[in-house]
């Protein structure tokens, strides 16, 4: 089989012929005028170029400044996020202490581990947020 057809087959894809869509299983080849559904495909969202800003940090937290458009979190695999963004940045194995909506720009704190993180999102520990709002008139 050719790459596109193996990577096809692995993204759970069905190959078409004559308009006809049936599940492969691997062991079929190609051909002209075939087409390949790709059946989970996911569209990724389109983001700005605009990178966190890593404004501090040391052996328990980073602090950054989340840019605008780009999701906190997402639970689903190959959607961006700014643990991601962190990750390719040189900073791996991040977890995410609270969260900023996905409009909404800010500073972020993310633990280097998971315990960090539980730490901060302890109840019982006080904490003082602040909110700042830009607003145009």
């Amino acid at each position: 089989l050719s790459s596109v057809v193996e990577r096809a087959v692995a993204a759970g894809a069905a190959l078409a012929a004559t308009g006809r869509f049936q599940e492969v299983t691997g062991e079929e080849a190609c051909f002209g005028g075939e087409r390949i559904l790709y059946l989970n495909h996911v569209h990724e969202r389109c983001v700005r170029d605009v990178w966190p800003t890593v404004l501090d940090g040391d052996d328990r937290f980073l602090i950054i400044n989340k840019p605008a458009g780009v999701p906190s979190q997402s639970h689903q695999v190959g959607r961006l996020n700014i643990e991601g963004m962190l990750s390719s940045m040189g900073y791996p194995g991040l977890h995410i202490a609270h969260r900023l909506d996905q409009p909404v720009s800010g500073v972020l704190v993310l633990g280097r581990s998971t315990k960090q993180q539980s730490s901060f999102l302890n109840a019982d520990v006080p904490k003082e947020k602040i909110y700042v709002a830009r607003i145009k008139p």
